[in-house]
């Protein structure tokens, strides 16, 4: 990487403006010459409540630099190892670089440069006049992959603040000609933006973010509810974060959109009337999300889950034999809050009482152990058992899924009696998959052949205790 006075080479060989004088005075001189040609090229933004029309340009692409406010990336970047190096100097060599790495990696990128090598750009860009792109960021660096030497792009006047810039990035992403979606924790950054930072109440985002529209009526109040709701889905985020000691980052929860957004809902329609019901569902299906289970067998998760379904199925996993009982008592007093990201514990606090067994000494053990190789199992008195964490994550799974399933048949009116049928063909499928997975894994070095083997002969011994009820029946 070469820095000089007024250019810095980023990864790919391409020598961008770092100066921002010499940047503004290029684009300067670039739209005076287009503003002489009646012809030139020019489209209408949204712009402080009305409409300007923007001159477009053509600049070379080492003439803009990369937004490290731009709200499509701003969890990759939180996320991002370098993410205090960009905060700090988002316009030296090695933050530009960060930059363009997490934009290589956005989804269909390579889709891009491929249409971008075939057809050109057909969209311009959006810049200021110090060359700041405030849309186009991805694009940019495909054409820089691909060497073109031009970027065509609209110019802002030159007081544009960042409020302004915000603003037009929402507009436009309405726009189905720029409409690119935001990432789950993305849109939950940029709402928290609008009400932190520029002091939007809920209806004014519902309408910015094109939800509703004022003469929309009954819809605006659920609209202002979808704002609320995302609120809320962010504080839990958080809350998990700090849980975690940060190591959770916030694109770990992107795809957990619909399980999220479910637990909020559920958790809302019954805090006041059941806040430790709540509670249970709250911890216990965001134990379930950690442990990597789907969003439709987290919807099996209710109230009573944890004592009816889930502890027989950790009963029945060797790795918690014995160990059931100290995932699910209560923790001792911490000096810590409560996770209130879904607003459960606002205004009617829920104990846990004494001897009651709970969710969230489950989700404390996952949590906190995010990164690490063991979880600490808190046994007698001041003891501790540590089990490795990628055993006890995945056998977790399975409970849960396994919980799941018998939640769901007991639910379903007229299946009863076809359960043992049931639970017969899905072993039968999963020894197929274990058959196949073996052949795959035996020659890996790090292929445990005794665990396996142990978890065979417990099949068996499950197998021979089928046949043998069935023989005395």
């Amino acid at each position: 990487m070469i820095e000089s006075r007024d250019n810095l080479m980023i990864a790919g060989g391409t020598m961008v403006s770092n100066n921002e004088s010499v940047r503004t005075q290029a684009i300067a001189s670039a739209l005076a010459s287009a503003e002489q040609n009646p012809d030139a090229e020019r489209i209408q933004l949204p712009w402080r409540g009305s409409n300007v029309k923007a001159t477009v340009v053509n600049i070379p692409v080492d003439g803009v630099v990369l937004n490290p406010r731009s709200h499509r990336i701003r969890a990759q970047l939180e996320s991002s190892l370098d993410a205090d190096l960009v905060k700090s100097a988002p316009f030296e060599p090695r933050a530009q670089e960060v930059i363009t790495e997490i934009l290589r990696l956005t989804d269909k990128f390579d889709d891009l440069k491929a249409n971008l090598r075939d057809v050109g750009q057909t969209d311009p860009g959006v810049v200021t006049h110090a060359g700041l792109l405030v849309n186009a960021n991805t694009r940019c660096v495909a054409l820089r992959d691909i060497n073109a030497g031009h970027i065509r792009v609209a110019v802002l006047p030159s007081d544009a603040s960042d409020e302004d810039i915000d603003r037009l990035e929402l507009n436009l992403q309405m726009v189905r000609d720029f409409r690119r979606e935001y990432t789950f924790t993305n849109e939950l950054l940029f709402i928290e933006e609008l009400v932190t930072k520029y002091r939007y109440n809920s209806l004014e985002i519902a309408i910015e973010m094109n939800w509703v529209s004022r003469s929309d009526g009954a819809a605006t109040r659920r609209a202002e509810e979808g704002v609320q709701a995302r609120l809320r889905m962010l504080a839990l985020v958080r809350e998990l974060q700090a849980l975690s000691g940060n190591r959770l980052r916030l694109v770990n929860f992107d795809a957990a959109r619909q399980a999220i957004n479910e637990l909020d809902e559920e958790c809302e329609a019954i805090k006041h009337q059941d806040p430790e019901g709540a509670r249970q569902i709250r911890d216990m299906r965001l134990a379930g999300l950690l442990s990597g289970a789907g969003y439709r067998d987290l919807r099996e998760i209710d109230e009573d889950f944890l004592e009816e379904y889930l502890i027989p199925a950790l009963e029945e996993q060797s790795l918690f034999q014995g160990n059931v009982e100290n995932i699910v008592r209560p923790l001792p007093p911490r000096n810590t809050q409560n996770l209130t990201g879904l607003d459960v514990l606002q205004g009617d606090q829920a104990e846990t009482s004494a001897g009651t067994q709970t969710a969230e000494t489950l989700l404390t053990l996952l949590a906190e152990s995010v990164g690490r190789d063991v979880v600490l199992v808190p046994g007698t008195a001041d003891a501790t058992i540590e089990i490795n964490r990628a055993s006890f994550v995945e056998e977790l799974k399975q409970a849960v899924e396994a919980a799941a399933e018998d939640a769901r048949l007991n639910r379903q009116q007229g299946n009863l009696v076809d359960r043992p049928r049931s639970f017969v063909r899905k072993a039968s499928k999963q020894i197929r998959n274990a058959i196949e997975a073996y052949q795959q894994a035996r020659d890996n070095p790090q292929f445990d052949a005794d665990k396996f083997l142990a978890a065979v002969a417990e099949h068996s011994a499950a197998h021979e205790a089928l046949q043998n009820l069935i023989g005395r029946e």
